[in-house]
């Protein structure tokens, strides 16, 4: 549970497991206020995950391990460091 502080008070984010990215959070009323109206629009959250690149050799080895066990799953850009690690 992360507590997000907006203008308006604070919020609870729960990031739950297989939030991928571009993933889209909304909080209505939380946003800045319209020019016309005042009515306040909502806030918008977009995901941004940051996948490892510099791994040392047991973080390399199970990261391995688990591609192979789901290896429909995981990210392109992950499997193109498994890749490279594997070449190099």
């Amino acid at each position: 549970m992360k507590n997000l502080k907006f203008q308006r008070g604070d919020e609870k984010l729960k990031i739950s497991k297989g939030t991928q990215p571009g993933d889209i959070f909304r909080f209505p009323g939380k946003g800045i206020p319209s020019l016309r109206s005042g009515h306040r629009g909502d806030q918008i959250i977009v995901v941004d995950i940051k996948t490892p690149t510099n791994l040392n050799k047991k973080q390399e080895e199970l990261l391995k391990k688990f591609s192979e066990l789901e290896s429909e799953k995981i990210s392109s850009k992950l499997k193109k460091i498994l890749k490279k690690k594997s070449v190099g």
